[in-house]
């Protein structure tokens, strides 16, 4: 198992890249379940067509804080 956490009330240094392609619906759940399951590191998972059924069904937690999810 591995992961990541982190501490403290300090400012949040989200690397930012330059704006990519606006994504359809199906292209953008297609990158999430892309994302999710490098999350996963390999293990064996169940496909949903929901990237957050995929990420409840497999167990995968993630975490951020509104500053994060500012920067997704």
């Amino acid at each position: 198992m591995s992961g990541f956490l982190r501490a403290g009330e300090g400012v949040l240094d989200v690397p930012r890249t330059d704006p990519g392609p606006e994504y359809s619906y199906d292209q953008a759940d297609a990158e999430a379940h892309r994302f999710f399951a490098a999350l996963a590191g390999g293990r064996d998972t169940t496909f949903h067509d929901d990237p957050v059924e995929f990420v409840r069904a497999n167990g995968l937690m993630i975490l951020y804080s509104a500053e994060a999810a500012d920067a997704f």
